[in-house]
């Protein structure tokens, strides 16, 4: 293949590379690639293209502390790179190799080190020309270095609105559909599909991306065991802001430890499922020390059992239901009532863990969390540490 010709690379390669080294916008790279491979399935270097693609999702993943899942993008790409394939897109096969082999070596190293830029090596002066014009109309500058307080270019996958893409895979999906020789969605069995509310348009967009998700493996980077790692158990609370922030906190990764989540990360009976998941993740998955995490600014902290029963009722429950439950026994009042102070609150499932029946005997932490800046305070440690608590 001539590769100094204007023109002699499709234009969805020369977007890979300015994105690639200019606004080092992986998530971009990745897309756009992608879109284009899958439009040409005919294309004899799909593996090398497949192999571009994963080594912008390693840097992605690499950028966000994701090691694990760098480490195996990098590992695929070396399989799926053909050197023949790379020379004829302009790139210096040797050194891309080369520089692939170096990441993958320090991804595999125990000792985490500073997250740093990956260039692509272009062998050919009119690809690199046409390159640069495309960043002079971009207003973009080739080779600057990642912004890592950009958190938008950083955990794009979650920032960006996918409407789009969700309705062009529904798109895709239609036309798979109808290559397969199976008729198409007639309009009743599109509404059957969507109901007649935005619940149920929100799930058909998570399965529509959960198909592509499985087709194109994207989960490869979280393939993991059931066993935690770091052998411990987190009880914490199901608050939004807590999702990445918590992890990102303790420096935890996938497959590191067992999570499991309740309403202001209570305890609140002793033979209930948060106390049984406890006690399973113990002994049947390993774990060896529990940490109790609730959070400032809670909303258990603000629970109001009256009004609680008022929204009850304003979505249907009749007050007879509410009668015959208390006259069953369970106290609505108490059984809906949050608490005043964290602290204790995170105190109070620590003893009830601690001197479960049981439990053996391990280390116990209890800790708040800052759900703004992920700041941990100790309120009850199971064994004596040398920070500051």
């Amino acid at each position: 293949m001539q590769t100094g010709a204007e023109g002699a690379h499709p234009e969805a390669y020369i977007d890979y590379l300015v994105h690639f080294h200019a606004d080092r916008d992986w998530f971009e790279c990745h897309e756009i690639l992608e879109e284009y491979w899958k439009k040409n399935p005919d294309d004899p270097r799909g593996r090398t293209w497949v192999a571009l693609i994963q080594t912008a999702v390693a840097l992605y993943h690499h950028r966000r502390g994701n090691a694990a899942g760098a480490l195996k993008m990098v590992s695929a790409a070396l399989r799926n790179a053909n050197d023949r394939d790379l020379a004829s897109l302009g790139i210096d096969d040797a050194v891309f190799r080369h520089r692939l082999q170096e990441r993958r070596a320090e991804l595999d190293f125990e000792v985490k080190r500073p997250f740093r830029d990956l260039d692509i090596p272009l062998a050919d002066p009119e690809l690199l020309k046409r390159c640069l014009r495309r960043c002079e109309e971009l207003g973009l500058v080739w080779g600057r270095p990642s912004d890592l307080n950009d958190d938008f270019l950083c955990n794009k996958h979650m920032r960006r609105d996918r409407r789009e893409v969700v309705e062009n895979r529904l798109r895709a999906y239609e036309r798979r559909r109808g290559a397969a020789g199976e008729p198409p969605r007639t309009h009743s069995m599109k509404q059957a599909e969507r109901g007649t509310s935005s619940m149920s348009k929100l799930l058909e967009e998570i399965i529509s991306y959960n198909r592509a998700f499985v087709e194109q493996k994207q989960y490869e980077p979280y393939l993991t065991s059931k066993f935690p790692d770091r052998k411990f158990v987190i009880l914490t609370c199901m608050d939004t802001r807590l999702i990445e922030l918590l992890p990102a906190s303790m420096n935890i990764r996938n497959g590191d430890v067992k999570m499991i989540k309740s309403a202001g990360a209570v305890v609140s009976s002793a033979f209930g499922g948060i106390m049984r998941s406890i006690i399973v993740a113990v002994y049947e998955l390993g774990a060896e020390e529990v940490f109790v995490i609730g959070h400032h600014d809670c909303g258990m902290s603000a629970m109001n059992p009256q009004r609680m029963r008022e929204k009850f009722m304003e979505r249907g429950v009749q007050p007879e239901t509410l009668e015959i439950l208390e006259n069953s026994g369970l106290d609505i009042q108490r059984w809906l009532r949050g608490f005043d102070d964290v602290n204790e609150s995170v105190r109070s499932s620590v003893r009830l863990i601690r001197n479960h029946p049981l439990m053996p005997k391990l280390p116990v932490h209890g800790l708040v969390i800052d759900p703004k800046t992920g700041k941990l305070d100790i309120v009850d440690a199971g064994y004596p540490i040398r920070v500051e608590a």
